[in-house]
């Protein structure tokens, strides 16, 4: 089993709360909706826990996460109120992706290159990915570890954030960056098409 170095992992999360306060200007952690059911498959020895959320959540299926990761034990929980943020989890396979829900001033106060506010080697390893084709507007960019990418139809945008903090067989379908900006810009493409 192969982990990203923790150091990149610091890194990468120094991006997401740079992300955040420059998008959203605020957060609100712990904000949650999500109720928590379990059950066990009659014909299997394994347990399933899926979190329901009738908020931040509701936006994507927890099914189509657990396809686009390639991994079958994905939960979700409300990260975020401002912007409406989910996160789905797969801790077995180390992946996340948080999706956010964005105003036209939130879109617009989102980064396009992440080292124009990233510094040493986390400056270095950041790359604008091409634009993803997605709405109106979009954008994407990677550094060690996860891809953010982003996209807007007329005054509202979404944006996913993938990671993927370990390596080899244990990344479902999340091995690369390619791999991570199509889950996402797919991911993004569905919840537009159902809106």
């Amino acid at each position: 089993m192969i982990h990203a170095p923790r150091r990149h992992q610091a890194a990468f999360a120094s991006l997401l709360l740079v992300v955040g306060l420059v998008a959203c200007g605020s957060s609100d952690d712990g904000a949650s909706d999500a109720k928590s059911t379990t059950t066990k498959a009659a014909d299997a020895a394994t347990t399933t826990t899926t979190e329901v959320d009738d908020g931040a959540c509701a936006i994507y299926p927890l099914e189509d996460m657990n396809t686009q990761m390639g991994v079958d034990d994905v939960t979700a929980e409300s990260t975020s109120d401002d912007p409406p943020t989910c996160t789905y989890t797969s801790d077995a396979h180390y992946l996340s992706a948080e999706v956010s829900t964005l105003t036209q001033e939130q879109f617009d106060a989102t980064p396009r290159d992440p080292s124009a506010f990233l510094t040493g080697d986390a400056a270095a390893s950041a790359t604008v990915l091409p634009d993803p084709g997605i709405g109106d507007e979009s954008f994407a960019y990677a550094m060690n570890g996860g891809v953010m990418v982003v996209g807007r139809v007329g005054d509202v945008g979404y944006s996913v954030l993938a990671t993927n903090a370990g390596g080899g067989d244990d990344a479902g379908n999340w091995t690369d960056d390619d791999t991570m900006v199509a889950s996402a810009t797919a991911i993004i493409d569905s919840i537009i098409s159902h809106s």
